[in-house]
């Protein structure tokens, strides 16, 4: 296992710890967190095994992208007190499931090799500009003031690894399907160069969120 696995792994553990901490202590919608670090544990140390022994893994993430998703959307709809957002974000969340399902069973059900053996990369596009959406909303609808700064909220730094991960995801992936076409060692390369560090800010923009919420002395009255 690569240093990059082991880092990341670790620092998946670590944020699935703390939020089973901040779970413990009264912090009900942290339980979103703790189901999505859980399959996302379990997902990636999956698919580095099966890595390692040089096995197709891509249909993990297939399976993954909805249930991700819909999580993400649980846990912002236990912040947002807004009617339209709340109706909107509850209304995508069977779109993008059908979605995903229709778009899933179109790759592995056509020959083309890009489509059985490439990442959902449209699954992943669509997810991360809904997700940009609404944790931009959730960023910008934070209730702070001097005595209590948004740097030392979960939702913060929730919202700003969110924004980097998947926005950054969002703006790769919409190019991946043609770069796999003209190169595809090149583009699997450069997938990994992009994609592994801003796994390493979410996850320790989590960490850094859950750490605050612990921390603060307001936090558990949820």
């Amino acid at each position: 296992m690569s240093l990059y696995y082991i880092i990341y792994l670790s620092l998946i553990f670590v944020s699935l710890v703390l939020a089973l901490i901040t779970l413990r202590k009264g912090d009900k919608k942290s339980i979103y967190l703790v189901l999505v670090l859980s399959i996302t544990l379990f997902t990636e140390s999956y698919a580095t095994i099966l890595i390692h022994n040089r096995q197709q893994f891509v249909w993990l993430y297939h399976l993954f992208c909805p249930i991700d998703y819909t999580l993400f959307c649980l846990y912002y709809l236990n912040t947002c007190s807004q009617y339209a957002l709340r109706l909107f974000t509850k209304c995508s969340i069977p779109v993008f499931i059908l979605f995903c399902w229709y778009a899933s069973h179109n790759n592995y059900t056509t020959a083309d090799h890009y489509h059985r053996y490439s990442i959902p990369s449209i699954n992943i596009v669509f997810e991360s500009f809904l997700l940009f959406i609404l944790y931009t909303h959730l960023l910008f609808c934070l209730n702070v003031d001097l005595d209590n700064p948004a740097y030392k909220h979960l939702d913060f730094w929730l919202s700003i690894g969110i924004l980097i991960n998947y926005g950054g995801n969002f703006v790769f992936l919409g190019l991946y399907p043609y770069l796999f076409k003209l190169n595809t060692d090149k583009t699997l390369n450069l997938f990994g160069l992009i994609s592994r560090p801003l796994n390493i800010v979410l996850y320790s923009c989590i960490i850094a969120g859950l750490i605050c919420l612990i921390r603060s002395k307001n936090s558990f009255t949820s």
